[in-house]
Parts: structure tokens; sequence; C-alpha cells
């Protein structure tokens, strides 16, 4: 509604005053009026009823005087034309609000045409320099819009058989513990070699990593040694003859350690602590060498152990039974004699690197979900006892649980234990078991250990990302088994030197807190021990028994036996077999050279709180010949033991001793 008077009546202008104390109601109005027209504009509040004002002042207005209707017409539109050449606020808003949006619109669809421009340019480009693979989506695409007949694949060419292939030269007979290999069409791929990483920054991230781990566990290593002692260790410890230039060089090691005399003591070794006792199968040594020669394979020759030997499926029945070759397989063949109890826990640790050793009576308690359980231990028995006794393959295994259950073990068929012994091939579980078995081999320490073990170690147990470079490189390599060892040969714990506390007159003359820092020192591989542990289990119980029975006569094997060099072994009369001529010296002393062996001279171990809560004494000693893969201790062992503990001596170092006796060395 326009309230101003209209052009054709006339009136007078008033007078125009500017100040605020001489604006008149009708400018009030107006700005009240023009406020709450700028509210509604800017989407302000809901204006109120505006009728009554508006109906007041037409009112005012006609009741005007009449000399301001009586003004001339030029007058009357000077005002208004004044009035309407001003723009109002809302106005302006409005325009600005217009031109804002229209500079956003502006810059948005010049950035879209530039980068349909730009990508337009580099698929031309791309196009030009070489054809692209399509991706899925654009392929969809192009076969909607025009298909186009495919062409036919290229036949792939048979692959040629290099001399030296362990599929190719190993022994084929099938009764042999050198079984035929899966060839390497009917397994997973190794990677390209393109993808094996350099051994040198291999062993250079392995070894910041320990230095890492001493760090966390605040641990100072000890300085490194000299190369011609690394030398010496090697060559008495593994039989390697190994140049000085090329210690602490993996890569060097690498071409050292592939001649033939080390490969085959390698492979002796290795298969040693493969089985955790002496082997006695020279075929399977010699399969293993042929491997190593090869550089790669050694996943599908383990693979080859576990599988049924053609012989062994189809007895003649001519043949007589013989009970060293009544097993269906290489593997159980080559630990016979055995019980299933270490056939279970060996396999376990070696294709799975499970630990398995407490789980045949009862679950390992507060041990997680990762630990396996007394069922997973039963259901690898159960298809490991027809291998190992094929007469009972029919027969269903039970096992009795903690509260009295009577349970029957979950057998897999046989098609699960072929696809068992197919997936071992390339299987990361395996290289992890293979690694660790290096470890131990190299180290004379286990790369993991369990809080129930009796050792000091378990605190300082290797992390598993410490040697998880080297599981990578091992399955990146297509199982180079050398070139592992290799690494290990040349690491930072390899180059350690031996404590104060451990050398030949600190052993007598160190106190509590220096023999407690140089043992924790040594168990978190930051420092070298220079005990070595003899290598055979009946070796070890000889200086045990020897050592506790001091009332033996001054010319008996005692003394014949305390002088002894390290690793030598010894007669049945105990005296050694390669010195005739050697006499021991009477003055030589004897607890010195008991010490060399490693054998416990003080208790160094916390007894784990599970042994204290065991009914009696013989029935921790059972426990701990199952923390040792052995169902019970032998006789010799067991009144070791007794003895021990008749002459007043400490469980804890009893079972320490008893540890050191019966430890398997991998």
């Amino acid at each position: 509604m326009n309230t101003n008077p209209s052009p054709a009546e006339p009136h007078e202008d008033p007078p125009r005053n500017t100040g605020p104390d001489s604006q008149g109601p009708d400018s009030l109005r107006e700005d009240a009026m023009l406020d709450l027209l700028i509210q509604e504009a800017l989407g302000g509040p809901t204006p109120s009823d505006q009728t009554g004002l508006i109906l007041r002042r037409l009112a005012d207005e006609n009741a005007g005087s009449e000399s301001k209707l009586a003004g001339s017409k030029n007058q009357s539109a000077s005002p208004v034309a004044e009035h309407s050449s001003q723009p109002s606020l809302a106005t302006i808003l409005i325009g600005i609000a217009a031109g804002l949006l229209l500079c956003v619109g502006i810059a948005v669809g010049v950035k879209y045409r530039s980068g349909v421009a730009l990508q337009a340019i580099a698929e031309e480009a791309t196009d030009n320099a070489a054809p692209s693979v399509p991706t899925p989506s654009a392929v969809v695409e192009s076969e909607d819009a025009s298909p186009q007949p495919k062409p036919a694949p290229r036949k792939r060419a048979q692959p040629i058989e290099l001399a030296g292939d362990p599929s190719t030269t190993l022994d084929d007979d099938p009764g042999s513990l050198s079984p035929e290999l899966p060839s390497q069409q009917d397994t997973q791929s190794a990677s390209p070699s393109a993808a094996v990483p350099s051994i040198t920054l291999v062993s250079q991230n392995i070894n910041s990593r320990w230095q890492s781990h001493w760090k966390r566990l605040g641990v100072s290593p000890t300085p490194s040694r000299e190369k011609e002692s690394i030398q010496q260790e090697l060559a008495d410890r593994l039989g390697l003859v190994i140049p000085v230039d090329a210690i602490g060089d993996a890569k060097a090691i690498r071409t050292a350690i592939a001649n033939p005399s080390n490969r085959q003591a390698i492979s002796k070794r290795l298969l040693t602590a493969i089985l955790g006792k002496n082997s006695k199968h020279q075929d399977a040594s010699e399969s293993l060498s042929e491997v190593l020669k090869s550089g790669s394979g050694a996943d599908r020759l383990i693979a080859a152990w576990m599988l049924p030997s053609k012989a062994d499926s189809n007895p003649s029945p001519d043949e007589k039974s013989d009970s060293s070759k009544s097993a269906a397989t290489p593997w159980i063949r080559m630990l016979q004699p055995t019980d299933l109890h270490e056939v279970t826990v060996k396999t376990a640790a070696l294709t799975s690197h499970k630990d398995l050793r407490c789980q045949r009576c009862h679950d390992v308690p507060n041990s997680g979900d990762e630990v396996p359980t007394q069922a997973d231990y039963w259901t690898v028995a159960a298809g490991l006892a027809p291998l190992l006794n094929p007469s009972r393959a029919n027969k269903d295994l039970f096992y009795d649980t903690l509260d009295g259950r009577r349970q029957l073990a979950k057998r897999p068929s046989q098609e699960e234990s072929r696809a068992w012994s197919d997936n071992l091939v390339g299987s990361r579980d395996l290289a992890e078991g293979i690694v660790s078995t290096l470890f131990a081999m190299v180290h004379d320490s286990p790369s993991t250990t369990s809080p129930f073990d009796l050792s000091v170690a378990s605190a300082a147990s290797v992390p598993s990302e410490t040697l998880r470079p080297l599981v990578d490189d091992l399955i990146a390599s297509d199982f180079d088994v050398l070139r592992s060892l290799s690494i290990l040969l040349s690491d930072a714990v390899m180059t350690r030197s031996v404590p104060d506390a451990m050398s030949p007159q600190g052993v007598l003359i160190a106190d509590d807190q220096q023999w407690s820092s140089a043992v924790s020192a040594v168990h978190a591989m930051a420092a070298r021990s220079p005990f070595r542990r003899p290598g055979s289990a009946q070796r070890r119980l000889q200086v045990a028994l020897l050592d506790a029975k001091p009332n033996w006569p001054g010319d008996s094997g005692r003394d014949t036996l305390l002088a002894q060099p390290l690793g030598s072994e010894l007669s049945a009369d105990g005296t050694p077999s390669n010195s005739e001529k050697r006499r021991p010296e009477k003055n030589g002393d004897r607890k010195t050279a008991v010490a060399a062996t490693g054998y416990p001279m003080r208790s160094s171990m916390i007894v784990p709180a599970w042994i204290s809560q065991l009914p009696d004494f013989d029935s921790r000693l059972d426990h701990v010949a199952h923390l040792a893969g052995q169902l019970k201790l032998n006789p010799s062992e067991r009144e070791l033991a007794h003895q021990a503990l008749a002459s007043g001596d400490d469980e804890a170092l009893i079972f320490e001793r008893l540890w050191w006796i019966i430890r398997p060395n991998s």
C-alpha cells in the first residue's frame, strides 16, 4: 500500500531539518517500517501485524493542513524523486548476495573445465606413450559399448629343469628317507628374485632390531670380540671352516658355507637340531645336503617327509615286520625310537611353530586364545598316531581331561592330512619353525621361551618381531636355508664377548650381584656365554653323575672327566676315547673344569609357582620331563635327582641341573 500523497495533490514541502530533535512522527514511523521490511527480506523473525499503524498514518495525512496540500506540483514531486533516487538497504544486500553467488559459480566452472582439460591431456599423452592396462570398470564399459573378440591365451612354455634340482636328484626309492619332492608346478610359486632383498640389508635390519631389544630391556651389550675367536667357535661347535675376512659379513659367509665340506657338516647338525637327537639315517642327511646345495626347496623336502611312502602303504606279505620301518612316513622313521608324545611335540614345533609340551594332560592356565589347548594337542596326536603305528589306523583315540572326563580325539580325514602336508610348502609357520631351529643351533639357546620353562630367560625372551625379517627373507628366497644361516652367523649376537664375571677367574671370585648381571646379559643375548654344554644327553649325565659322587678314588674317572676339553666324548668307563696319552693334572681345579661345561654351580633360576603346587617330588620331576618333550625321566636321571635331594641340595638347584641335562638342543 502506497502511503505517500499522490503527485496530483498539491501540498507544501515541510521544512527540512536534519537534526535528531527536529524529526517528526512521520520520519520515525518510516524508519520503523523500513526496519520491519529489512527484517522480513533478510529472513528475520515473522513481522507483527502493522495494519493499525498504516490506517492511523493515512488518517493523519488526510487531516493535515490545507497549506500543505496547496503546494505546487514541482515542489511536491521533488521529495518523492529524492526519496526514490536512494536505493533501500534490502536491495543492496540482495545485490551483494547475487554477486557473490555469481563469482562462486564462475570459479567452480573454470576449475572444472581446467581439470577436464588436464585429464584429457594426460590421457592423450599416456595413449601415445604406451598402451595401458584398463581397469575392470573400463573393461566392462568397453564391452557394453562395443564388444570385441578376446584373443586366445598364449600357451605357457614348459619350464626348463635345471641340473641339481632337488626333485630330480633325490632318490626315488619309496622306502627311502629321500622321498620324491613335490614339483614346483604343484606347489606355491616362489617369489621372484627381484623381490628378494639384499642379504646385507636383511642382516643390518636384524642387527638394528637387536639393539632396540637390548635398549628396551635396559641391558648394555658387551663389546665385540675378535674375529679369530668367532672363527674358532664356529669350527668347534658347528664344524665350519670360514676365513677370518668373512667373519661378520653375511654375504661372504654365505659363499664360504656353500662348499661341500661345510655344507655336509651343516646338514648333519641341522638334522640333529630338527630331530632333537642324533640321526642315524645317512640318506636323510644327504637329501638335506642336496637341498642346501640347490639354494631352495627346504619346505618341499619337509613336506615330502610327512607323506606316507608307497612301500609302507602297500607292504609286501613276505617282508618281515621291522619296528624301525613300521612307521608310515620318513619323518616318523627318523624320530624312532620314539613315542606319540615326542612325535606330537616335535612335529608341531617344526611345522606349526607351536609349543605342545604341556597340553597332553591339561590346558595351559592363563595362556590366552593363541596358545593351543588340550583338544588341539590330541587332534594333532590323532592325526600322527596312524603314521606312528599303522596297525592302529582304524582305532579311536581317547584322552582324559583334567576334571576326569574322557574325550574322543578328533581325527583328520585322509584329505585333510594330505592337504596339511601340501600346505607346508611356502608356509609361514614352517618358516618360523626352521628359523627357530637355526637360531637354537647357532646360539645354543631357544628363540622363544615359555613362562612355564625352567629358565631365567623367559623374561628376556626374544620378541617375534626381532626375527621377523629373517622369516620373511626365508620365504622370499624360496626357503634358502644357507642364506638364513649365514645371516645368523653374522648377527650382533654372535659378535658379543664374554662377561667378566664368567671368565675363568671371574667364575670363582664374582659376587652374587655380578653373577646375576652376567646371567641376565647372557639370557638377553647381549653377551656370549663361555660355557659349551656337551652335545649329547649321555655326556651331560656323566658330568652330573661324577659331580654327585665326591668319594670316588683318585685314580677313577672323575679327575679324567674334569680335565676334558670342551666337547670331548667319554668312553663307557669314563675315560676319553681319543686321549690315551693324556694324563690329568692332579692339581687342576675341579670346579673350574665342571663350570666350563655350563653345569650349574649355583642356583640362578626362580622356580615357577606351578611346580610348588604339585603334590610330591616325583610329580615335579615328571613335569620337568614334560617340559623337555618327554613323558618321564629315565631311571638314571631320577636316581640322580633323589640322591641330590637326600644330600640336602635345594630343589631349585636340582631342577636347574636336571633341566641342563635333559633340555633339548632345539
